[in-house]
């Protein structure tokens, strides 16, 4: 998990010198008219997105935290996802996550 906060941090600072006027926002925005978080009108991506990395890193300190506490290692799980998406990905076995290869599983 200290590798992948690492590379989180090295997006979060990537975005941060990235205008989010540089992204076309015109698909999101059609798509999910009131559904989406993002506030695409702030400066910066890593301002876009300061809430996705805010909780990626309370879930990284939680499952340490858990890790630590009973030596069971939780899973930090990045994916876009819907209450019925969800349920199946709760199930999804840990050797399919890291079979994986190609497109994420929300776009298969």
């Amino acid at each position: 998990m200290d590798e992948t906060s690492g590379l989180m941090t090295d997006v979060k600072h990537a975005f941060s010198s990235v205008s989010s006027s540089a992204v076309d926002w015109s698909n999101l925005n059609d798509l999910s008219k009131s559904s989406s978080r993002l506030d695409s009108k702030q400066a910066t991506l890593d301002l876009v997105f300061a809430d996705y990395f805010v909780q990626f890193d309370y879930c990284v300190a939680s499952a340490k935290i858990f890790y630590e506490s009973w030596k069971i290692y939780q899973p930090v799980k990045v994916a876009i996802s819907d209450i019925p998406a969800f349920m199946t990905d709760k199930k999804r076995p840990m050797a399919a996550y890291d079979a994986l290869d190609g497109l994420p599983f929300w776009q298969q």
